[in-house]
Protein backbone atom coordinates (compact mmCIF):
# COMPACT_ATOMS: atom_id res chain seq x y z
CA UNK A 1 0.00 0.00 0.00
CA UNK A 2 1.58 3.03 -1.02
CA UNK A 3 0.18 6.63 0.76
CA UNK A 4 1.36 10.21 0.19
CA UNK A 5 2.50 12.85 3.26
CA UNK A 6 -0.35 15.41 3.68
CA UNK A 7 0.61 18.93 4.94
CA UNK A 8 -0.85 19.81 8.86
CA UNK A 9 0.67 22.81 9.27
CA UNK A 10 3.82 22.80 9.69
CA UNK A 11 4.09 19.45 10.11
CA UNK A 12 2.90 16.23 7.90
CA UNK A 13 0.71 13.35 8.52
CA UNK A 14 -0.50 10.34 6.87
CA UNK A 15 -4.27 9.17 6.24
CA UNK A 16 -4.75 5.81 7.85
CA UNK A 17 -7.85 3.56 5.46
CA UNK A 18 -10.71 2.93 7.98
CA UNK A 19 -9.89 -0.54 7.52
CA UNK A 20 -6.78 -0.36 8.94
CA UNK A 21 -7.64 1.48 12.12
CA UNK A 22 -10.45 -1.02 12.87
CA UNK A 23 -7.72 -4.18 12.29
CA UNK A 24 -6.07 -2.83 14.84
CA UNK A 25 -8.63 -0.98 16.77
CA UNK A 26 -6.30 2.49 16.29
CA UNK A 27 -9.87 3.68 17.17
CA UNK A 28 -9.66 2.80 20.57
CA UNK A 29 -6.05 3.49 22.02
CA UNK A 30 -3.56 6.13 22.39
CA UNK A 31 -0.80 5.55 19.64
CA UNK A 32 2.80 4.63 19.70
CA UNK A 33 5.80 5.80 17.11
CA UNK A 34 8.85 3.66 17.42
CA UNK A 35 11.49 4.84 15.33
CA UNK A 36 13.20 1.51 13.36
CA UNK A 37 16.19 1.66 11.63
CA UNK A 38 14.25 1.32 8.18
CA UNK A 39 11.39 3.47 9.47
CA UNK A 40 8.74 3.76 11.70
CA UNK A 41 6.37 1.04 13.55
CA UNK A 42 3.18 2.38 14.66
CA UNK A 43 1.04 0.73 17.30
CA UNK A 44 -1.92 1.48 19.50
CA UNK A 45 -1.22 1.34 23.23
CA UNK A 46 -3.76 -0.31 25.40
CA UNK A 47 -4.80 1.13 28.74
CA UNK A 48 -3.20 -1.76 30.82
CA UNK A 49 -0.14 -1.16 32.14
CA UNK A 50 2.78 -3.50 30.97
CA UNK A 51 3.15 -6.15 33.04
CA UNK A 52 7.14 -5.36 34.05
CA UNK A 53 5.63 -1.98 35.86
CA UNK A 54 2.83 -4.11 37.82
CA UNK A 55 5.26 -4.52 41.08
CA UNK A 56 6.03 -0.82 41.39
CA UNK A 57 1.93 -0.07 41.08
CA UNK A 58 1.29 -2.67 43.80
CA UNK A 59 3.74 -1.08 45.79
CA UNK A 60 1.95 2.26 45.05
CA UNK A 61 -1.30 1.20 45.61
CA UNK A 62 0.06 -0.04 49.40
CA UNK A 63 1.46 3.08 50.08
CA UNK A 64 -1.98 4.96 49.60
CA UNK A 65 -3.72 2.33 51.73
CA UNK A 66 -4.56 -0.49 49.89
CA UNK A 67 -4.84 -4.03 52.07
CA UNK A 68 -4.75 -6.91 49.93
CA UNK A 69 -6.03 -8.54 52.49
CA UNK A 70 -9.24 -6.62 52.82
CA UNK A 71 -9.96 -7.82 49.09
CA UNK A 72 -13.43 -8.57 49.81
CA UNK A 73 -14.45 -4.99 50.70
CA UNK A 74 -12.28 -3.62 48.27
CA UNK A 75 -13.83 -5.57 45.44
CA UNK A 76 -17.30 -5.98 46.72
CA UNK A 77 -18.88 -4.00 43.86
CA UNK A 78 -17.48 -6.81 40.88
CA UNK A 79 -19.89 -9.47 42.12
CA UNK A 80 -22.84 -7.18 40.88
CA UNK A 81 -20.60 -6.39 37.43
CA UNK A 82 -19.80 -9.78 36.75
CA UNK A 83 -23.12 -10.72 36.81
CA UNK A 84 -24.33 -8.04 34.35
CA UNK A 85 -25.55 -8.98 30.94
CA UNK A 86 -25.65 -12.86 31.89
CA UNK A 87 -29.05 -13.77 32.43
Amino acid sequence: MQIKLIPIGNSFGIRLPKSIIKQFNFDKNNLEIVIKENGILITAISDVPPLQDWDKLFLEAKKNGFDSKNDEAEFSDWDTTLADGIE
